[in-house]
């Protein structure tokens, strides 16, 4: 077969990734949803589905500090994705106390400073990609939404993330 083209390996390997976290969030949101279906109770619960809850919301942003950052070390720049994930340690170290003890969020403020940290990771990871890699530009119509590509991502997705669900 012919080889592929960077941009085909990228778009391939961003779509997997896509697949990946797509198949995760629909499985641990579908669990979610199903707590009234079952009587679990007591502290840990409660504190674990706060958690849980929040934490899904800001997968997006987890998917984008998680996933990018092999990209930059895959690409030869290890100090530059050590950064970035220094970046985001250390903010969530810092956000933590404050969110959990300062504004009184609890165990909520845990999540909330875990989705904050992975944002800014993930942003500054796009962000190099962007600036180093120009074929990482997408375009606006590359950032539509799709009901058909998120078809696709859904259908291929939620097996890989009910066997995450299985081992985890």
């Amino acid at each position: 077969t012919d080889p592929i083209s960077v941009e085909e390996a990228y778009r391939g390997s961003l779509k997997a990734m896509l697949q990946k976290y797509v198949g995760n969030y629909v499985v641990a949101t579908f669990l979610v949803g199903t707590q009234n279906t079952t009587s679990w109770e007591g502290i840990l619960y409660d504190v674990g589905n706060d958690y849980m809850t929040i934490y899904l919301l800001g997968t997006l942003f987890v998917m984008i500090g998680l996933g990018m950052n092999p990209f930059i070390n895959a690409q030869g720049f290890g100090r530059m994705g050590m950064m970035t994930v220094l970046l985001g340690a250390v903010l969530n170290t810092v956000l933590d106390p404050v969110l959990i003890f300062l504004f009184g969020m609890g165990i909520a403020g845990a999540a909330l400073a875990t989705v904050i940290s992975q944002a800014v990771s993930g942003v500054c990871c796009l962000v190099y990609m962007r600036k180093k890699y120009g074929i990482l530009r997408m375009s606006r119509e590359e950032l539509r939404f799709s009901p058909r590509m998120a078809g696709r991502l859904i259908v291929m997705g939620v097996p890989m993330g009910l066997q995450y669900s299985v081992t985890a």
